[in-house]
């Protein structure tokens, strides 16, 4: 995707010509539910989040693919008015992209190939 991180600047005008959102506005839309980092803090806005991808997630990670995916959807619900379900899911797996996955074992085994059919009794 190719996103560059670049700073924000206030009441900046969005630079689309078919997009008459400013950046206050866009920027200041809130997600459903906030957004708990692992050190307690709370992302509400779509401002707190790019702040917080630009100043915490190291230089040598912003071109791994949970970073830019972020922060192109967050640009995406806050310039072109997108859909704010997919920029908190893209902020949680960018929050979580160091976290390895707990993979736990079903707890009921699977019945595939162990169903027996009348006739093979």
């Amino acid at each position: 995707m190719g996103f560059h991180f670049e700073r924000l600047d206030g009441d900046a005008r969005a630079t689309g010509p078919l997009t008459g959102v400013t950046l206050a506005d866009g920027w200041s839309r809130k997600f459903s539910e906030p957004i708990e980092l692992p050190n307690g803090e709370t992302l509400v806005t779509l401002q707190d989040a790019i702040a917080w991808l630009a100043k915490s997630v190291p230089a040598s990670e912003h071109n791994v693919q949970e970073v830019q995916v972020a922060a192109y959807y967050l640009t995406e619900a806050a310039e072109n008015n997108g859909p704010m379900a997919f920029a908190r899911i893209a902020m949680l797996k960018a929050i979580n992209r160091n976290r390895p996955r707990d993979v736990t074992p079903a707890r009921k085994p699977h019945r595939w190939g162990r169903r027996k059919l009348k006739r093979d009794e």
